[in-house]
């Protein structure tokens, strides 16, 4: 097994195991908690690093940080517009780390899948007039939904062939 695979497993691993909560507390609160995200962006980063580190992923790791940054510089005016919670902006940067890592169309697509499954989840509520346009939704979970299914996807890409056989 590569190195690569196990160090970048860490991270899905820990986004994985707090997902029930932060969905949880998400729904109920529209909040997804500190104590919670940012660990999350630190083992990710640490993992990053890394694999860097071992693997001389340097150009990996400059696209990375820079995915990082880009989600900063396009969240916080949108956060501050009241159009997204800096929660979801951090649990982004938790799973664009590790997951630009690997590829950052990956990330891309995995961002646009939980769009989707939101969409697919509330436009019937809101064509049925049981949300309204400005009802405030959390996206939390749609994005550990979306995200967790494409990490999974991309770090099963990451196996020699025939590790499970």
């Amino acid at each position: 097994m590569n190195s690569e695979l196990l160090i970048l497993a860490i991270p899905f691993g820990y986004l994985v195991a707090v997902a029930p909560m932060l969905a949880v507390i998400d729904i109920r609160s529209h909040r997804l908690p500190n104590s919670l995200t940012l660990p999350g962006i630190v083992i990710s980063l640490i993992s990053v690093l890394g694999v860097s580190i071992i693997e001389n992923k340097w150009l990996e790791l400059v696209v990375t940080i820079g995915v990082s940054v880009l989600i900063v510089i396009i969240g916080y005016p949108l956060a501050r517009a009241e159009l997204l919670g800096m929660g979801d902006i951090k649990l982004l940067i938790a799973f664009a780390l590790p997951l630009a890592f690997i590829s950052p169309l990956a990330f891309l697509i995995g961002v646009l899948v939980s769009l989707a499954i939101a969409n697919l989840v509330l436009l019937p509520k809101i064509l049925r007039r049981k949300l309204s346009t400005q009802t405030t939704i959390p996206m939390g979970p749609y994005l550990l939904l979306g995200l967790i299914g494409i990490f999974g996807y991309e770090l099963t890409g990451l196996m020699p062939v025939g590790v499970w056989s």
